[in-house]
Formats: structure tokens, sequence, C-alpha cells
């Protein structure tokens, strides 16, 4: 059970990053439009490097470094109190929208 509340929160840290590319405003709603988007980005470079290379460990890691990068590098935005308050928060809902 406490499983699916840290990777969900491990998943919405990773794939925020990839959003806040496009979007860099800092309030609720934008946490979450930054996290469709970074789930768009992140299918979209899945299925173009598909085509040319297969998705194994070494391919999905340089995918994810990216991410990792954008956190060190913009390190005050994806600590602030308002991104922990929304990841901890969407882990929640999943959390409980998971539990049966």
């Amino acid at each position: 059970m406490f499983n699916i509340f840290i990777l969900s929160i491990f998943s919405i840290f990773i794939i925020s990053p990839f959003g806040y590319l496009f979007i860099k405003k800092h309030s609720f709603i934008n946490f979450a439009i930054q996290l469709i988007y970074g789930v768009i980005i992140v299918s979209f470079v899945a299925l173009f490097l598909n085509f040319f290379f297969p998705l194994n460990l070494l391919i999905n890691t340089l995918i994810l470094i990216i991410p990792i990068y954008l956190i060190f590098k913009n390190y005050s935005y994806f600590m602030s109190k308002k991104f922990l308050l929304f990841v901890v928060f969407n882990g929640v809902i999943i959390f409980f929208f998971n539990y049966k």
C-alpha cells in the first residue's frame, strides 16, 4: 500500500520537469498543466526513439536523466513549498484512487 504512494510521488516528481520546458509559472493549476505536458512529451519521445532503437534499460535511463538535470538546474522551483505540496497532494489522490 505504501509502495503505491511512494511510486506515485516519484513518478509525478520525474515527469513534471518535462512540462516545465513549456510552462514556467508557479501556481497549483500550472503544476497540473506541466504534469500533463510532461506525460505527453515523455510519450512522444519514447514513441520517436522506439522507431530507431528498442526501448531498453539504457535508453530509458538516458530519457530519465533529463528531468533529474532539470530538477538540479531549477532546484528552487522544484523544491518550493507549492510544488512539493502539489506532488504530495497528487500522490494522496492517486493512493486513494487505487486503494481498494
